[in-house]
C-alpha cells in the first residue's frame, strides 16, 4: 500500500528531470538548463538561472500539463516512458536548441535514461538523483503473485474503486504523511510544498493520469536502459560542492 501511496508524490512532483550543465570541470557556462514540473526544483532554478539558461516544462499528464483521458488512446498505452522521452527530446530540439546535461531524480531518470537512448544526439551527459528501481514493475514480483497484482490494477483503473482510492491520497494530510518519508529533513515539508504537489493532482483528468500510471507495470528498467545509454555519467563525489539549495 505505500507503495502505491507514494507514486501519488511522484505522479504530481518528483517526476522531475532536469537537464543541467553547471558546477561539472566540463560543463560550459553558456549550456542550458531545463526543469521538468518547475515547482519541484524552484529553488534549484534561482540559483542556477544567474549563469544559464533555464527552461521550465511540465510533462503531459503532470504538473499544469495537459491530461489526455488515456482510454482515449483505446489499447494503446499513452503514459509511457516512451511518449515523455520523446517530448523532452522534441522540447531540446524545438526550444532548447541545442544539447543539454540531463540532472534526473526519481522517475525522472528513466525519462532522461529513455530520451537519451532514443536520440543520444541531444543529451551531452547525465546525473541520477535517486532514481526509481520501479519495484512495482511486473518483472520484480514473483510468477505466483504476478496474477494478483494484474487483478488488483484492473479493479483500479476499471471500478470505482480506483477513485475511492486516489481519493484517499489526494489530501494534504496523505501527501504531507508522503514527503516526511521522502525528506530526510522534515522541516522542508511545509504547507506551501504540499498545497505545490497537491494542487495539480486535484485539477480534471489527474485522477485518471494516476491511475493509469501506478498500473504501469511494464515498459523499460533502469538497469536495461543504463547499458545503452553512451553517454557521460557523474557519480555524487563529483558533483558534491553543487549550490543547489533543497527541495
Amino acid at each position: 500500500m505505500i507503495n502505491l501511496l507514494c507514486q501519488f508524490e511522484k505522479n504530481f512532483c518528483s517526476l522531475s528531470l532536469c537537464l543541467c550543465s553547471n558546477y561539472v570541470s566540463s560543463f560550459s557556462d553558456c549550456d542550458a538548463l531545463t526543469a521538468i514540473y518547475s515547482d519541484h526544483w524552484r529553488k534549484n532554478i534561482m540559483v542556477l538561472a544567474k549563469s544559464h539558461r533555464v527552461y521550465s516544462i511540465d510533462l503531459i499528464g503532470y504538473g499544469y500539463s495537459d491530461k489526455p483521458n488515456p482510454r482515449d488512446f483505446f489499447d494503446k498505452p499513452f503514459y509511457t516512458f516512451e511518449t515523455w522521452a520523446s517530448q523532452l527530446n522534441d522540447f531540446c530540439k524545438d526550444v532548447v536548441k541545442d544539447q543539454a546535461f540531463f540532472i534526473c531524480n526519481s522517475i525522472g531518470g528513466l525519462v532522461g535514461l529513455q530520451a537519451a537512448v532514443m536520440e543520444p544526439e541531444i543529451c551531452r551527459g547525465m546525473i541520477l538523483l535517486n532514481i526509481s528501481l520501479r519495484m512495482l514493475h511486473i518483472k520484480k514480483q514473483p510468477w505466483y503473485g504476478r496474477p494478483l497484482i494484474r487483478s488488483f490494477q484492473n479493479l483500479l483503473r476499471n471500478t470505482a474503486a480506483g477513485k475511492l482510492f486516489y481519493k484517499m491520497v489526494a489530501t494534504s494530510e496523505s501527501v504531507r504523511n508522503i514527503l516526511c518519508q521522502c525528506y530526510n529533513d522534515t522541516s522542508q515539508v511545509t504547507e506551501e510544498l504540499v498545497e505545490k504537489i497537491l494542487q495539480p493532482g486535484l485539477e480534471t483528468g489527474a485522477a485518471d493520469v494516476f491511475l493509469e500510471f501506478i498500473c504501469y507495470s511494464g515498459g523499460p528498467l533502469p538497469e536495461e536502459l543504463l547499458p545503452q545509454v553512451k553517454v557521460s555519467f557523474f557519480k555524487l563525489d563529483q558533483i558534491h560542492n553543487m549550490p543547489i539549495s533543497s527541495q
